[in-house]
């Protein structure tokens, strides 16, 4: 098992930690420590238990590789992911996808006991399913689909 000083993403958060307490974080570090501290607090506990091992001494940047796009690129997916579990999280989502999933399994059920309707039920929960996820899909931008290589 690799050493706790060789994970990047907890040598990440020292490292924000660290910037913080300099005062030298712009606003997407800021953002990106405080969604680690809500997301993964105890990962951020760990971080600050030993900074000292994690914190490499601190690097200059060459003008091509400058941290401020990166991290832009980085905060933009996150909103990016946020807006999309909103949007599979919305109540009118949540009705739809519940009813395509009642027409699905009543139609079937129905359609094991010989109702010959239970069928078209079936079909009609699936479309209502795939339409629902095609809509969500369509309204929200993936926030992965301009990832530079």
């Amino acid at each position: 098992m690799a050493e706790a000083s060789e994970d990047p993403e907890l040598r990440r958060i020292a490292e924000l930690l660290v910037g913080q307490r300099e005062g030298r974080l712009d606003d997407a570090e800021l953002e990106e420590l405080a969604l680690y501290v809500d997301e993964q607090p105890a990962l951020v506990e760990q971080a600050r238990g030993r900074l000292g091992q994690l914190v490499l001494p601190r690097q200059t940047h060459a003008p091509s590789q400058a941290p401020g796009h990166q991290d832009q690129a980085w905060l933009e997916r996150v909103h990016g992911d946020h807006a999309l579990a909103r949007a599979h999280q919305t109540s009118w989502t949540r009705m739809e996808r519940g009813l395509g999933l009642t027409l699905v399994f009543g139609g079937w059920g129905l359609a094991l006991f010989g109702v010959a309707a239970g069928w078209m039920m079936t079909l009609v929960g699936v479309a209502l399913l795939l339409g629902s996820f095609i809509r969500v899909r369509l309204a929200n931008r993936d926030p992965y689909d301009r990832i530079e290589q």
